[in-house]
């Protein structure tokens, strides 16, 4: 068989067509629908729940574990960036300054840095982003001048010695003062949370937002083989 690999975001009308074998005349309808999107796109979680139910295509959850705190850490959950004002003071150590004084090193993304933007100055703030045009030039439309950003493509470890090296280096190059990550799960947030923990650093931890559809049965990556194998036997 022949593997087809599509680049672009779709809207919710594009992925009818794509789901329904309209988009083109290749490529027929998917016999089965694996959503191994990031745990915070939300939307393209919906959307492909709904194109599937009113399609009838059997769909599965690729979902990434939660990791749990380790011994050491200093995390301080987020609910929400609006949080991080004026009036937000971390919460272990008085001797703190308020946060939006603090060297802060956010790796929650480019579409998200407006809103945090809103309760900090910039020169308090230092990125690590998408390593893509479009997000270099929205950090720089936000005012941040190229040394403080970091255009990074988030890696997998072969070697667990190698995991968090490249953080901790950024942390130690801006003389970073507290983390702000997403609980994206997987090595994004592992190489965050160690090397936080070696520096001994504060990490504010954006918590992972309720997917749609939460009351479906998600599965991990061992058990996806075996989940899609099932599902394919089931329409054969």
């Amino acid at each position: 068989g022949q593997l087809r690999c599509s680049i672009g975001a779709l809207d919710e009308d594009g992925l009818g067509s794509v789901l329904r074998g309209t988009s083109d005349p290749l490529l027929p309808p998917p016999a089965l629908v694996v959503d191994a999107t990031h745990p915070f796109a939300i939307r393209i979680t919906a959307a492909l729940q709904k194109g599937c139910q009113a399609s009838g295509i059997p769909y599965l959850r690729l979902r990434r574990p939660l990791l749990r705190d380790q011994q050491g850490e200093q995390v301080l959950w987020v609910d929400q960036l609006t949080q991080l004002n004026d009036r937000w003071i971390l919460r272990w150590g008085t001797q703190r300054p308020p946060l939006p004084r603090q060297r802060l090193l956010s790796a929650i993304g480019i579409r998200a840095l407006p809103l945090l933007l809103q309760g900090r100055q910039v020169d308090h703030t230092w990125v690590r982003i998408l390593p893509t045009p479009t997000a270099l030039r929205s950090a720089l439309a936000l005012g941040l001048d190229s040394a403080r950003i970091a255009l990074l493509l988030p890696r997998c470890h072969d070697q667990a010695q190698t995991i968090g090296l490249l953080e901790q280096a950024l942390c130690r190059r801006w003389g970073s003062e507290a983390v702000l990550c997403r609980q994206s799960g997987g090595h994004t947030e592992a190489a965050w949370r160690l090397a936080c923990r070696r520096l001994h650093l504060p990490l504010l931890l954006l918590r992972r937002p309720r997917e749609p559809g939460d009351d479906l049965q998600g599965c991990g990556l061992s058990e996806l083989t075996a989940c899609a194998a099932h599902c394919m036997l089931g329409r054969s």
